[in-house]
This record gives structure tokens, C-alpha cells and sequence, in this order.
């Protein structure tokens, strides 16, 4: 069995990366589109990208057939990765069917959520989006 590691996931990304900050304990707890409830101890076996993303967002659009791609190739690795999408708008019900849409198009099969400002706030010197955050097994 192959093991993914994150120098070798970070290559395999083709955008820019911002220099690394250390977040000491990452936590969340979101609903999926599909109604599935996810938190941090879900993944604590994997290699995790968060993706904080928007339908709305350029080069959020331009990253995820990258990330659509490594999930497919990497997901029985051992990789995960869990989209936070932010600032669309409209109801509740326009912005799930927003994101449903977009993830339709793009064949996303990771899942999708929306984030919360309390997951955002933990992102240090949050820069806008897209924004990624890699954790090795651990959420390390």
C-alpha cells in the first residue's frame, strides 16, 4: 500500500502555496450538502486537505480539478478532503442548490459543506480564498 505524504501532496499542487502556519488544534463540526455530520475526529487516520473555497471565487474554481483529481487518485491512500464553502449568497435553500450545482459540474466528490466563522477564525492571518490547510494523520 502506498502512503501519501504531505511534502509530496503539497508538490503535486500546481497553484501557489502561502507560507505555513501552525494551527495547534484544529476542530470543526459541519453538516454535509448530503446531511452527513463531519468533525475533526472523522479524519484523525487520514491525510486531510480543508479547502475554504466559493463558487463565486476564480481561483477557488481554477483549484478544484486539482483537488478533484488528487482525491480520486489519492483517496484510498489515505486523503481526504472536505470543502468549506463561504460567502455565497442568497437563502439557505439557493446557496445548498448553488453549491450542488457548481459540484454537479465539477464532478466534486469530496464532501462539501458550509463554514462557519468559527472555523475560519482558527485560520491565522486568514488571507482570503481560496485557502487550503494540510494536515498529516493526527490533524498534524
Amino acid at each position: 500500500m502506498k502512503t501519501l505524504s504531505l511534502s509530496l501532496l503539497a508538490s503535486l499542487l500546481t497553484s501557489a502555496l502561502a507560507p505555513a502556519q501552525a494551527i495547534k488544534k484544529f476542530q470543526f463540526e459541519v453538516e454535509t450538502l448530503g446531511g452527513r455530520k463531519l468533525t475533526q475526529d472523522d479524519f484523525k487516520n487520514n491525510v486531510l486537505i480543508i479547502d475554504f473555497w466559493g463558487t463565486w471565487c476564480g481561483p477557488c474554481k481554477k483549484a478544484v480539478p486539482n483537488l478533484v483529481n488528487l482525491y480520486s487518485k489519492y483517496k484510498h491512500h489515505g486523503l481526504e478532503i472536505v470543502g468549506l464553502n463561504y460567502r455565497e449568497r442568497g437563502s439557505k435553500a439557493e446557496v445548498l442548490a448553488t453549491i450542488r450545482d457548481f459540484a454537479t459540474t465539477a464532478k466534486i466528490t469530496y464532501p462539501l459543506a458550509i463554514g462557519t466563522a468559527k472555523i475560519q477564525r482558527q485560520v491565522l492571518g486568514f488571507g482570503g480564498y481560496p485557502t487550503m490547510l494540510f494536515f498529516n494523520k493526527g490533524l498534524n
